[in-house]
């Protein structure tokens, strides 16, 4: 099986990257860089028309979504259970990757990163701004929560949802929100998420950092 990631430093492409990277399969990675204008190109938008990274070409079959993939990518070494041990873990990382797709990512980074997304209308820009910053900062506090008494997203058990939630982390950092001095138990996974080889490689990989 040929496996080809199409990926943008920092982006949420880097939940896949890492997940390839836990499971020790072969791939080969192509740099997509969203800040060039890479994946808005007519010749990227053949390979994905949405215009967006991640991207996994698998044996020629193209496919897209962070979710998606990642079950793909699970499914390929089962043993590892990344999409959950049983029935409820299954369903506690679907629960995840929908709440921090839709809205953590879709709505709260999208709309401090990216408010034209949602008007055309600039003045509408901040207000649209201020209301994903609070939709980030209300999610902050539910996932401070949740993880206090946990070693990983979902448990004890590491999961296809810890790199997910890592990427809303240090998105929220970038934009200024320092959950570092904010959220001590987030920040306390996150710690423990960096020490793990599969992060450690992805993050030097994309040069990135998940303070900022």
């Amino acid at each position: 099986m040929n496996l080809t990631l199409h990926f943008s430093p920092g982006a949420c492409s880097l939940v896949p990257h890492t997940l390839l990277l836990e499971t020790g399969i072969a791939f080969e990675k192509v740099l997509t860089n969203t800040a060039d204008g890479t994946t808005k190109s007519a010749a990227f938008k053949q390979v994905n028309p949405k215009g967006r990274v991640p991207v996994l070409i698998i044996d020629g079959a193209v496919l897209t979504e962070v979710p998606a993939i990642s079950s793909f990518i699970a499914a390929q070494r089962p043993d590892l259970a990344l999409m959950g041990r049983d029935a409820m873990e299954q369903a506690r990382v679907l629960e995840w990757f929908n709440w921090l797709s839709g809205t953590m990512h879709g709505q709260g980074v999208a709309g401090m990163f990216r408010p034209y997304r949602f008007t055309d209308d600039e003045q509408a820009w901040p207000a649209i701004k201020a209301k994903a910053r609070e939709t980030l900062a209300d999610g902050h506090a539910q996932i401070e929560s949740r993880i206090a008494d946990r070693e990983w997203a979902c448990g004890d058990h590491f999961t296809a949802a810890d790199p997910m939630l890592l990427f809303i982390y240090r998105m929220s950092n970038r934009l200024g929100m320092n959950l570092p001095e904010s959220r001590p138990a987030y920040t306390a996974w996150a710690e423990r998420m960096e020490k793990r080889p599969s992060v450690q490689a992805m993050l030097n990989a994309e040069g990135i950092s998940i303070y900022e």
